[in-house]
């Protein structure tokens, strides 16, 4: 990720935010975002942040990434949560990545086709100095990708990560 852009930070320490890492541990520093849920037929390589293709698997549900759960483990604070949802190609990945005070915290797409697969969380959050809590960003999948079906696995699977957070 890019240096965090002081006019994209401003509004966050207006309100008693800070932009920090989710975590000390290596894979936050080295990463603006990681998968956090992806189908069956993708596996995740933390070694070079890329998701790979399963060859001759089906998708047919979806997985949580350990990796992603490791660094969920070291917030202590409470902890809310920034989802977003909606139509493939609708910028997405643009607006929760300018929520985390950056241009490219989420990896954007410049094609037709959409770029994020499953739902992904940022490695940094944003923290309220005042309050005490932490505030993880999440971005998903976009509708309209995959069957009805698939859309409402991933709609579930967002709500359902956001109770086990909340829930903690």
């Amino acid at each position: 990720m890019a240096a965090d852009d002081k006019s994209l930070t401003a509004p966050h320490r207006r309100q008693g935010y800070e932009i920090l890492p989710i975590s000390q541990k290596d894979l936050a520093t080295r990463q603006t975002s990681v998968p956090l849920i992806l189908p069956n037929d993708f596996q995740y390589d933390p070694s070079s942040g890329k998701i790979v293709k399963k060859e001759g698997e089906k998708r047919t549900h979806l997985v949580v990434v350990e990796e992603a759960l490791e660094l969920l483990r070291d917030i202590t604070d409470p902890v809310s949560i920034l989802g977003i949802c909606g139509p493939a190609r609708s910028g997405k990945s643009y607006v929760v990545s300018r929520m985390a005070g950056a241009h490219d915290a989420f990896e954007l797409g410049n094609k037709m086709s959409s770029q994020t697969l499953g739902i992904w969380m940022g490695t940094k959050v944003l923290r309220h100095r005042k309050e005490g809590f932490t505030t993880i960003l999440i971005d998903s999948e976009g509708t309209g990708k995959y069957s009805y079906i698939s859309r409402w696995r991933i709609s579930q699977s967002l709500r359902f990560t956001s109770y086990m957070m909340l829930d903690r």
